[in-house]
């Protein structure tokens, strides 16, 4: 038996399925370049340039429209390592995406 197998109670090895932790990710800056394109920086120094424009026309929620327009979507900020839109976070991604560098559509 190999380290990472362990016995279960009916007999049979398993896989053990340790948790990786990874170092946390976190928003550093965030710098408008143009339209809904945004230069961000991570903790690590990373720098990723975003456009969050094939997003926003392809999704509507009545939380992230207001974005739509070009200065609310400049109204973004950083809280707690975090990018985000609204008073209440009323939009908001996924750190480790912005991280490499694109948005699912």
């Amino acid at each position: 038996m190999d380290a990472n197998t362990r016995v279960s109670n009916n007999g049979k090895g398993r896989k053990n399925q340790q948790k990786v932790v990874e170092r946390s990710i976190a928003v550093s800056n965030a710098e408008w370049l143009k339209d809904y394109v945004l230069k961000i920086t991570f903790n690590d120094d990373t720098e990723q340039v975003v456009d969050f424009g094939p997003y926003l026309s392809s999704h509507s929620h009545p939380y992230i429209d207001p974005f739509k327009d070009s200065e609310q979507f400049k109204s973004f900020y950083i809280d707690g390592g975090n990018l985000v839109w609204g008073a209440d976070w009323n939009m908001i991604f996924p750190t480790w995406k912005l991280y490499q560098g694109y948005l699912d559509v």
